[in-house]
């Protein structure tokens, strides 16, 4: 029972239907004054642990826990063998609703690994936090341009060259607007062996498309084209009338190419939702359709 509760803290031992009602009555109390404000609130009551998960080279376990200390959220990390658990959470701590874990990933630079996960809500911009895995202290914030974009739910990392090392760090921000909830995909590359610089060009879907949400999903595919090179696929899954498509951009020699270089387009009757996920090299198409 100690081992299930985690803690003795935890453990209620009870040997007659008062103490429960006691239990309850508290418990209600306690959830009461923490939605209202009146108390520290939440910490992981509500963390809804592994609404994201990854498996970073080093054989560490990530769980988003977007929900954690009030929805500021964090990354639960679990590390090779029987260790200790730790729980990463760097400046997501200092706002609620931030939703640190709603993406995670990491990148290999060398001999480092850096955990990184998305908080599409922080600062109401969002962000995405990268941590060294060697202290799990936050190195760098990347931080969202627009309110309510969602900037950082969507994370894909990209070895251009296949050797081994993260050359580039896509994030999504699939409702970044201008006219509607178009979407768009930010694009930095890996500088030296810690940091992250932006690029100077960003990828977006056709400009006919106002509710396309592109960038809701973005996969690294393998090489597509076979020049050696990773390629990318991006999914709108809202364009042409929720109809859907996938966009194609290419790898070349030192960069990713500036325009896609081709649209993957699907028909259906009535509702249809187009998005792609990496399974290794595999594109997999979900419909959804009367």
């Amino acid at each position: 029972m100690l081992e299930i509760a985690g803690d003795e803290a935890n453990l209620k031992m009870v040997n007659d239907y008062s103490l429960l009602a006691q239990i309850l009555s508290g418990l209600e109390t306690s959830i009461l004054n923490e939605i209202e404000g009146l108390n520290n609130g939440f910490k992981f009551q509500m963390s809804e642990a592994g609404f994201s998960s990854h498996i970073a080279p080093d054989e560490s376990l990530l769980f988003g826990a977007v929900g954690a200390y009030d929805w500021s959220g964090g990354v639960i990390l679990q590390p090779p063998g029987l260790e200790n658990v730790s729980f990463l959470q760097g400046e997501s701590s200092k706002q609620r609703f931030s939703y640190l874990g709603y993406s995670v990933l990491s990148v290999k630079v060398k001999s480092e690994v850096l955990y990184i996960s998305g908080a599409p809500r922080y600062n109401l911009t969002g962000g995405v936090f990268v941590f060294e895995a060697v202290n799990h202290k936050q190195s760098q914030l990347l931080q969202g341009k627009q309110f309510g974009s969602y900037f950082g739910s969507v994370l894909c990392a990209v070895d251009i060259d296949k050797n081994g090392e993260t050359d580039y760090l896509l994030i999504g921000a699939p409702f970044h607007h201008q006219r509607g909830e178009e979407g768009k995909v930010f694009i930095y590359k890996l500088k030296g062996e810690e940091a992250f610089q932006e690029e100077d060009f960003e990828w977006r879907g056709l400009e006919k498309y106002v509710f396309a949400r592109f960038g809701s999903a973005i996969a690294s595919v393998g090489d597509l084209d076979g020049n050696g090179f990773t390629d990318i696929a991006i999914g709108a899954p809202l364009e042409d009338d929720g109809a859907g498509s996938i966009y194609i951009y290419n790898g070349i020699k030192g960069r990713l190419q500036l325009q896609h270089s081709q649209v993957v387009i699907w028909k259906c009757h009535l509702f249809c939702m187009f998005a792609c996920v990496n399974f290794d090299t595999l594109i997999g198409c979900f419909v959804i359709s009367k």
